[in-house]
């Protein structure tokens, strides 16, 4: 189904897709087929008081899976993007140590002198027991395999995708991945959600200074690089976006020279462990008469509706490695902005 009719039925939104760089050290990630994949589950069987059944799958492995499928969906097909938090003794222990295990009742369960909190998920053999008892999967959902959007590209190593925003297409797309694929997935969505559609405020994932619940222990983004004197971090540069359009980065490429506009661009630096996401921009402020692609710095946060927060580069070698990487990744020339002396350059 083309990107234009997803957008259109408010399903996607095009200009905003978001990226999995799949060489990812502090995160190692895999590409699968869907058959390697759904080889992999293993099960955890419950019972609600009701009488209730739940069959939850969840995924085994070291790494986190990357898998794409097309399926058809009223005539159309849509590319798939399946993924799971890989079931691990390191991942549980992290988990446990860092008192992020969902588990509602878990203090009344320490109270009762139940075994370590790490001793009752693993091995599965203990998470099936507790699951058992409690009659509730007591787990983040992100073990249980999932479907994280729709596939939009893959380029240089990234995969770049869109989240689900509404809530029906979510259902839909549920009983499609059920009877097509493996019951007891989950369809993740922008929006609302049950147990089933699970809700994700996927908009406040984007920039330099989030992070990953799942890895807590990871550097962000902004660190890494004021850690190493790359941004200019004391003040945080505020760019209003009036009379600029936010667009997806092949659009900015497609409408050079026809459109003012603003978009992102994950990069990944050799010397660097994160991804940096990269403000794209037709010029550089507001009042500027100047116009071309330009690199203005590394994303904040997330775009607001009236201004993006934008650290700005400072190193004049660091940025010349961006014009080069982002040359390669885009095959498009970017003047880069660095800021020095009190004063704005370009490379």
């Amino acid at each position: 189904m083309e990107l234009d009719k997803l957008h259109n039925l408010g399903w996607v939104d095009k200009h905003k897709p978001f990226w999995w760089n799949i060489d990812y050290k502090p995160d190692p990630r895999e590409k699968l087929s869907l058959d390697e994949f759904l080889r992999r589950l293993e099960y955890v069987e419950y019972q609600f008081e009701d009488g209730e059944e739940k069959r939850v799958p969840i995924y085994i492995g070291d790494k986190v899976p990357v898998v794409t499928h097309s399926i058809e969906f009223r005539g159309d097909l849509l590319d798939l993007f399946i993924t799971a938090r890989p079931y691990n003794e390191s991942e549980i222990k992290e988990l446990c140590s860092l008192g992020r295990i969902s588990l509602l009742n878990v203090f009344q369960l320490i109270a009762g002198n139940i075994p370590p909190i790490f001793d009752l998920f693993w091995p599965i053999d203990m998470l099936r027991e507790t699951a058992k008892e409690f009659n509730r999967f007591p787990l983040y959902l992100h073990f249980i395999p999932h479907v994280r959007g729709l596939l939009r590209h893959e380029r240089n190593d990234v995969m770049f995708w869109n989240p689900v925003l509404s809530e029906d297409f979510a259902n839909n797309l549920y009983d499609l991945v059920t009877e097509k694929i493996h019951p007891g997935m989950i369809v993740w969505t922008h929006v609302g959600g049950t147990y089933d559609t699970m809700g994700y405020q996927w908009y406040r994932k984007v920039g330099a200074e989030t992070y990953s619940l799942e890895s807590p222990s990871h550097l962000t983004c902004y660190q890494e690089l004021k850690r190493k004197h790359l941004i200019s971090w004391k003040n945080l540069f505020k760019l209003e976006t009036g009379g600029l359009e936010e667009v997806a980065y092949d659009e900015f490429i497609c409408n050079l020279g026809g459109k003012e506009m603003l978009g992102v661009y994950p990069i990944r630096h050799p010397n660097l462990q994160q991804t940096i996401p990269l403000v794209l921009g037709t010029r550089t402020h507001k009042e500027s008469k100047r116009y071309g692609a330009t690199v203005l710095g590394v994303m904040s946060v997330i775009s607001y509706s009236d201004c993006y927060g934008i650290w700005r580069l400072r190193d004049r070698e660091f940025c010349r490695d961006v014009k080069e990487i982002i040359f390669r990744s885009l095959e498009t020339d970017f003047d880069v902005v660095y800021f020095s002396g009190g004063n704005y350059h370009l490379v």
